[in-house]
């Protein structure tokens, strides 16, 4: 999920809102990639292809499904580090560094008007 760029003007008085819509796509992003992380950790320490128990009449088909587990189990692993490579390299581009930047601003400006009505009462 990408976060939305601000361009609006930073001077201006900053509606809590738009703050906590920052908050909620960070904390988005977070939670999908601790999520990741967590499957990945888990096929990495448990993994399901194991064919202990099996008959010798059944290891040609023992076999073919631990192959195909595996295989399937590549294919997972595969999909979510492509995932999380994709967020990697988001966090290095241009579109994203101005994006964080605007956030930055939009929130201190926020908390500075918020600290100086504070002050003020």
């Amino acid at each position: 999920e990408k976060i939305p760029i601000q361009t609006d003007d930073v001077d201006k008085d900053i509606p809590f809102d738009e703050c906590d819509n920052i908050y909620k796509v960070h904390l988005n992003l977070l939670k999908q990639w601790n999520q990741n992380t967590a499957q990945l950790e888990k096929f990495i320490k448990s993994p399901d292809t194991d064919n202990n128990g099996v008959g010798d009449e059944k290891k040609e088909d023992a076999s073919t499904t631990f192959s195909n587990a595996l295989y399937c189990r590549y294919m997972e692993c595969n999909a979510l580090m492509d995932e999380q490579n994709k967020r990697l390299n988001q966090m290095v581009s241009d579109d994203h560094v101005m994006t964080v930047l605007n956030n930055s601003m939009i929130l201190q400006r926020h908390t500075a008007n918020n600290t100086s009505f504070s002050e003020s009462n």
